[in-house]
């Protein structure tokens, strides 16, 4: 109803939202505990189909004397000089709408990362977060809608990748006891369960006695969004995938103008959470899906339609049994994004998942044998709740797919998410604790995924 009220609007989000996290959670309990292997990296040789990282061209990834001059500074097209280096992250668009190129232009290709998120930690000798990389030069520190600045000195200082909140800050932090769930900030508070969450903003569940659940502010309201230029030697770039390394039909249908259709499948992660914009609160950061289509929109001529069939809390088993593949026929895909295993960890096997994945395929080609598809193979959820070996026999069964077909790939974001979670904590980058990320890795998402299909040049 177009009169509907705003608080029958709010009920509904409250309900939906709700019934995607006990759906998830059911499956959660029976995943087995994360192995000692955060700095392990997934198998980079893949097969046929496989993305392929970057060019590694030999740079350390630690800081080195080596001049940059003997760096091929072709590989880094969006690299600004540090000394004219600005704040341009832009505005939002009509209808709270992000649709600025650096807000999903890969960051790995310049020298800046805008809204890097951080959840700063009273340990009872300092308040401080880490950066994935030593700043060069900050360019702003903001809240979480990107409205609010800090200003150095006063509210924040750096020293090497540590940003550090003297007394007296105003940039919001969690103490050592909250993450234990002790002497939480007003007003949130406890339930005991899942489905006692009444309020999605103030309510949390302690997940264990160290990991708390929210989709609330008591994890993204205490993330502070730094935005800052970093020295290119300090990066591993090898970590991404290449341009153009994937889908070349798809690829040449977009370079010849045409209009294309990407049918999507997969877990909540794929519909949306968590994205600002799937809650209805401020910064509207889209869903990657659609900062994916903005991006194609700018760099090419044909229509970019998305028809995205996610759905939260479900396994690659109801991919199946939902007939997804008719859905996505009926589309007229030309590109197929599937992203599952966050759920399926609570249960199936790697055979199980490749063999869900397959039948979905092979009933799509049926109708659609020009179709391609691209696997996502997740960013990690929280390692310490999510086995990781469990994670690396998913993407050896998706390899092995890749390597059966001329028209299934994969795009690997475990790997430099791992990467990141070497330096990084998990609270740093999530939106609910457990599973979901947050708009900084919703962008990153997007990142990858434009890194595959625009090529950016000097």
């Amino acid at each position: 109803m177009k009169n509907q009220s705003k608080h029958t609007k709010s009920h509904k989000i409250t309900a939906a939202i709700l019934a995607i996290v006990l759906t998830a959670a059911t499956l959660l309990t029976a995943c087995a505990p994360a192995q000692q292997s955060g700095s392990e990296a997934t198998d980079q040789s893949g097969g046929n189909g496989t993305a392929q990282p970057a060019e590694n061209t030999g740079e350390p990834a630690a800081p080195t004397e080596e001049p940059r001059d003997e760096i091929d500074m072709k590989n880094y097209p969006l690299f600004v000089d540090p000394d004219k280096a600005e704040y341009a992250f832009g505005e939002k668009g009509k209808g709270k709408v992000w649709n600025n190129a650096p807000v999903y232009q890969p960051y790995w290709l310049g020298n800046i990362i805008y809204q890097e998120t951080v959840m700063c930690i009273d340990d009872g000798k300092e308040i401080s977060g880490l950066l994935q990389y030593a700043p060069v030069k900050i360019l702003s520190v903001r809240d979480d809608t990107y409205t609010k600045e800090y200003a150095e000195g006063t509210d924040y200082t750096v020293s090497g990748n540590k940003i550090i909140l003297p007394a007296g800050t105003k940039c919001p932090y969690l103490t050592e006891d909250n993450l234990h769930g002790k002497n939480m900030p007003k007003p949130y508070k406890a339930v005991n369960s899942l489905g006692s969450v009444a309020n999605i903003d103030t309510d949390y569940y302690m997940w264990t006695d160290s990991i708390f659940f929210t989709e609330g502010s008591l994890i993204h309201g205490h993330q502070i969004c730094v935005s800052y230029v970093y020295d290119i030697k300090d990066a591993d770039t090898s970590v991404f995938a290449r341009y153009g390394s994937v889908a070349p039909k798809f690829l040449a249908k977009l370079k010849a103008g045409e209009d294309v259709v990407i049918g999507i499948t997969g877990d909540s992660v794929t519909e949306g959470c968590s994205a600002s914009s799937k809650f209805g609160r401020q910064p509207m950061m889209p869903q990657f899906p659609t900062l994916l289509n903005y991006a194609l929109t700018q760099a090419y001529d044909g229509k970019i339609s998305i028809r995205n069939y996610a759905v939260g809390g479900t396994t690659s088993n109801e991919a199946v049994s939902t007939k997804v593949a008719d859905k996505l026929i009926k589309a007229k895909s030309d590109l197929v994004l599937i992203h599952f295993g966050i759920n399926d960890s609570g249960g199936l096997t790697a055979s199980q998942l490749k063999a869900n994945v397959k039948k979905v395929v092979d009933a799509t080609l049926e109708a659609r044998p020009d179709c391609e598809f691209l696997y996502l193979k997740c960013f990690p959820a929280n390692p310490v709740l999510y086995s990781d070996s469990k994670f690396k026999s998913y993407w050896k069964a998706v390899d092995e797919l890749a390597a059966e077909y001329d028209c299934f790939y994969s795009l690997d974001l475990y790997t430099p998410g791992m990467k990141m979670l070497e330096t990084k904590k998990y609270l740093d980058v999530t939106g609910n604790g457990i599973n979901h990320p947050n708009d900084f890795i919703v962008r990153f998402y997007a990142m990858n995924l434009v890194n595959l299909f625009v090529e950016y040049k000097a």
